[in-house]
């Protein structure tokens, strides 16, 4: 389940989308479902997911958060294009 999808774009070669999941994270232990995570709920906890799912997609996770104008910006460090 993916609670934002983003995607990265290097300029080089096809956008990669990547699904984040912002929620609870379940797992199947013991053959009963578990959460082993909870939501996340503040800014670094999100960037935390955000950069865990760029590396799942096999990207460099380099995503960091910052305030402008009263909205939380995202800005992936090595200068790719983001689209949330």
């Amino acid at each position: 389940m993916a609670n934002l999808t983003i995607t990265v774009d290097d300029g080089v070669g096809q956008p990669t989308t990547v699904n984040v999941n912002l929620g609870s994270i379940w797992e199947t232990i013991d053959d009963e479902l578990t959460e082993t995570e909870g939501g996340v709920s503040t800014v670094g906890g999100a960037v935390d997911r955000i950069n865990a799912a760029l590396t799942d997609a096999g990207l460099d996770a380099e995503v960091t958060a910052g305030i402008s104008g009263g909205a939380v910006v995202l800005t992936d460090t090595l200068g790719r294009d983001l689209t949330i």
